[in-house]
């Protein structure tokens, strides 16, 4: 009783148009990196629910990757609360629910000392790269080498622009790089230093890191 339905044809249709002052703007993005993607690129946002650890916590899809014939991707290694048991990681894209789950976390890369590794100083614990390989559900698509490519100094993304990985970098000096990442959206900076060691927030000293505008990357 609260409603009218009458049966309409396909010209009733065609012939509907929008208000001028109801016009879509096409160029409009239609979602941002935070945004639920399928099949699965870098620069994605993803989180994190580890077991015991009380607290979810949320970052980048790095890269697809196949390690031993297994196929997942790589993210940063401080996403995780424990290191030292990655396997207790669930990621989920873009959020914490059963149906955005896309992986397990797998490989987590030991800490080395001096006695191991010349490079790394007495008394320091040390790792080349902040780096966790998480290997990727039976159901989750991804496709491999391919990276969001938002506009620069924005994470609004149209879900089909994409960088294509196609081999790996030599840092140097003045090296321009791009950085993609699923809050701080695309960025664009340069080499200043092509090899240093900095310390992290968790006390491990990561060597041979490149910095950009004074942050280093993996």
């Amino acid at each position: 009783e609260a409603v009218t339905i009458e049966q309409a044809s396909a010209k009733d249709f065609a012939e509907l148009r929008p208000e001028e002052d109801e016009t879509v703007n096409l160029s409009e993005p239609l979602a941002t990196l935070r945004d639920r993607f399928r099949p699965l690129v870098g620069g994605l946002q993803i989180e994190i629910d580890q077991e015991n650890t009380r607290s979810i916590t949320e970052c980048t899809l790095g890269f697809n990757a196949t390690r031993e014939k297994v196929r997942g991707f790589v993210t940063a290694n401080h996403c995780i609360h424990d290191r030292s048991r990655p396997k207790s990681a669930i990621f989920f894209q873009p959020s914490n629910s059963q149906d955005n789950r896309v992986g397990t976390g797998s490989v987590s890369p030991p800490t080395f000392d001096h006695k191991t590794n010349k490079k790394c100083l007495e008394g320091d614990k040390c790792r080349y790269s902040d780096t966790m390989f998480v290997k990727l559900g039976d159901g989750a698509a991804s496709s491999q080498g391919l990276i969001a490519r938002p506009a620069v100094g924005s994470s609004d993304w149209n879900g089909t622009d994409t960088f294509s990985i196609v081999g790996k970098a030599t840092p140097m000096y003045g090296l321009k790089v791009t950085f993609v990442g699923s809050q701080s959206g695309r960025r664009e900076g340069m080499v200043t230093v092509a090899s240093a060691s900095q310390r992290g927030p968790d006390d491990i000293k990561y060597l041979c890191q490149t910095i950009e505008i004074g942050r280093a990357h993996v």
